[in-house]
């Protein structure tokens, strides 16, 4: 079978799980279905050749995965490209799979959770949907593990493994960056929503190819452009980078409140410190913050022009973040996507340095050139949710 009849066939298949899953209430298969949508699984399964998976969760309800197992993809030595691209750490593999010290592979969801036919957000990841929006961290965080069966929301640790995985193999994911379809190409994607009489958010996987991680219909879709993806395990706090290491954000049931005490903070030397430590790292603005607008930041061991008010956030493309002099900055900030590794991804970076700050990465529809894997946007709390917030779930296999 040629390729195309590969892609054609494939989303056949997604389109029709997605119709089993859409007759029933939630998503969840009638009874009379589950037995199709294990056969459809089958054959998804077999023609990635193992790639994607179909699991149902807890609640009954599908959802395409994609899996990562522990192969040479997964190490440090081919992801940084024998040190060409950074300088990795003594461990074998990504931080991503690792869990409480202990090698582990995982699956992402392929496409953005999505919303059933009533309106209503899901964390399930089937062809078609109108994405989820309009929800908080916290209750994105809620909605993963509900789905139980070992899902969790996905992690930045992920994002930065699969960021790192496409800057290796030199492929840069476009996306519904502007209004429903591609600034950089005429690609487009089936509107989902309309906002302000424009096309915005597309519904998930509808875009080509290019639209996926890897150019592949295979791996995730829709990391750039339509909707900025938030993760739980990564937080600036007063701009100090707050972290839970490795993938141990994973495991579902963890404290990922505003009061966790799994979070540590990464000093010069790469270990971990706990909250508070001096000389750990986070992002500050190169002069004195401004009172309102905004200004260039970088990589910093001490805030020194912390901003007194909320107006004013901090700027700069990725592929641009330096450090401060005298700064070392360690290889976990790189594996982390903390910091720019020699050949970055396109998105520009955000940051407010006052209080609590909960990124998100990708970019949103309206980001025309600011979307990319390299995007992440630090300037908001953890209660925002709005129309750019998306999701996807992770399950630890």
């Amino acid at each position: 079978m040629k390729y195309d009849q590969i892609v054609a066939e494939m989303i056949r298949l997604e389109k029709a799980l997605t119709a089993l899953a859409v007759k029933g209430s939630g998503l969840v298969l009638e009874d009379g279905d589950y037995y199709d949508a294990v056969n459809i699984g089958d054959a998804i399964l077999n023609l990635s050749q193992g790639k994607n998976e179909v699991v149902i969760d807890d609640l009954g309800r599908p959802s395409v995965m994609v899996n990562y197992p522990i192969n040479q993809q997964a190490r440090l030595d081919y992801l940084s490209n024998g040190g060409t691209l950074f300088t990795p750490d003594g461990r074998a593999l990504h931080p991503a799979f690792y869990v409480d010290g202990a090698p582990r592979e995982f699956q992402v969801s392929k496409y953005l959770g999505g919303r059933t036919p009533a309106g209503a957000n899901t964390p399930v990841s089937l062809y078609g949907l109108i994405p989820s929006y309009s929800l908080t961290l916290d209750t994105m965080i809620s909605l993963c593990v509900a789905m139980g069966n070992r899902f969790a929301l996905s992690t930045n640790a992920v994002w930065s493994y699969l960021m790192l995985l496409s800057m290796r193999l030199a492929f840069q994911p476009r996306g519904n960056s502007q209004y429903g379809k591609s600034h950089a190409a005429a690609e487009y994607g089936e509107v989902a929503t309309i906002s302000d009489n424009n096309a915005y958010l597309t519904r998930t996987g509808t875009g080509p190819e290019a639209w996926h991680l890897l150019g592949s219909i295979f791996e995730p879709a829709d990391m750039v452009g339509n909707g900025l993806e938030r993760y739980a395990d990564l937080k600036y706090v007063d701009g100090k980078w707050r972290i839970i290491p490795d993938n141990n954000a994973a495991v579902a049931g963890r404290d990922l409140t505003a009061s966790s005490t799994l979070f540590k903070e990464l000093a010069q030397d790469g270990t971990w410190q706990n909250l508070g430590t001096s000389g750990t790292l986070g992002y500050d603005y190169i002069t004195a913050a401004p009172s309102s607008g905004t200004a260039p930041f970088e990589i910093a061991a001490s805030i020194d022009n912390q901003q007194t008010v909320e107006s004013p956030y901090g700027v700069i493309t990725f592929a641009s973040l330096g450090m401060r002099s005298g700064v070392t900055v360690p290889p976990m900030a790189y594996e982390l996507g903390l910091a720019p590794c020699t050949i970055a991804p396109a998105g520009t970076a955000y940051m407010r340095n006052l209080g609590e700050r909960c990124p998100y990465a990708g970019g949103a529809p309206r980001y025309t050139s600011r979307a990319g894997l390299g995007c992440r946007d630090g300037n908001n709390t953890r209660s925002n949710a709005d129309m750019d917030i998306v999701f996807r779930a992770l399950r630890l296999k």
